[in-house]
């Protein structure tokens, strides 16, 4: 028995959320946006969610993060990209 795809799956295209994973790969990188995790979350993460929920950090973030995430993650490409120049 020959299998042929149908018309209306060629028009058919990957999510979003799977390109995004396939790109983080291609860079050697991580997707967290998927919220699907397999492992144990380590004791160091559950005490800091914690206190984050009970400080009143329990909502979603500005599109373009917190400020001081962002300049955590500058700073540290900075450290490990000698190109890039610290502010």
């Amino acid at each position: 028995m020959r299998r042929t795809i149908s018309r209306r799956m060629t028009a058919l295209a990957q999510s979003e959320i799977r390109a995004m994973t396939q790109a983080c790969i291609s860079m050697k990188g991580l997707n967290m946006a998927q919220g699907v995790c397999d492992t144990p979350v380590p004791p160091v993460v559950l005490e800091g969610a914690e206190k984050a929920i009970r400080e009143g950090y329990n909502v979603y973030t500005r599109f373009d993060g917190l400020p001081e995430l962002r300049q955590a993650i500058a700073n540290k490409l900075a450290h490990f990209t000698p190109t890039l120049k610290r502010k």
